[in-house]
């Protein structure tokens, strides 16, 4: 996968060509230009694949909105206590997967197949993989054969499990303190 060796941070961009109020790839043509859908499901919205794209493939750069400090529904963590909504917009309505084909690579910012993904096929990432705590745990359904059930962010999860996703640097950097402190409280 596509790294880069860059301290996370959310910064602003001003993209006067992508404002989120103006860019929707709802109101395209059939001939759209983007290379995703947003749709419409039962439950909410989603992003499916417009193109073919294979693993390790940049699906979007990836921009941010204002950064704030604590997360909502429509953020991803971006630093240790920064949090802020993708740019373009449509990629806030990336849902989640315990069995992800999108990664939000927030260092190198871009969003990465994980594995190829063909045209109509629905973008998802694993939450926790950007998410130290999140602001709205929920009962995941992703149906997958190794879904985790509950979904509360990557604190609430071992490090074994951790272990099979890819994380942002912010998520293996907590991780790693996490770890540490208990090592030395054992050590005690």
């Amino acid at each position: 996968l596509l790294r880069r060796n860059r301290a996370a941070s959310c910064v602003f961009n001003d993209l006067t060509n992508r404002k989120s109020g103006n860019y929707s790839s709802e109101n395209q043509p059939f001939d759209n230009p983007l290379p995703y859908q947003l749709i419409r499901k039962d439950f909410g919205s989603g992003l499916v694949a417009y193109k073919t794209f294979r693993a390790g493939d940049v699906v979007s750069e990836l921009h941010w909105t204002e950064q704030q400090s604590s997360a909502s529904r429509w953020t991803i963590q971006c630093g240790d206590e920064e949090h802020a909504e993708p740019l373009p917009a449509e990629l806030k309505y990336i849902n989640h997967s315990c069995q992800p084909n999108v990664f939000f690579d927030v260092e190198a910012g871009v969003l990465l197949a994980l594995r190829d993904i063909e045209p109509g096929e629905e973008f998802s990432f694993f939450y926790p993989s950007t998410e130290w705590e999140m602001a709205e745990p929920f009962e995941c359904h992703c149906a997958t054969s190794v879904c985790l059930g509950f979904i509360n962010g990557a604190s609430t999860l071992p490090p074994e499990v951790l272990a099979q996703y890819e994380l942002s640097g912010i998520i293996r950097r907590k991780l790693a303190a996490a770890e540490n402190q208990l090592a030395r409280a054992a050590a005690i």
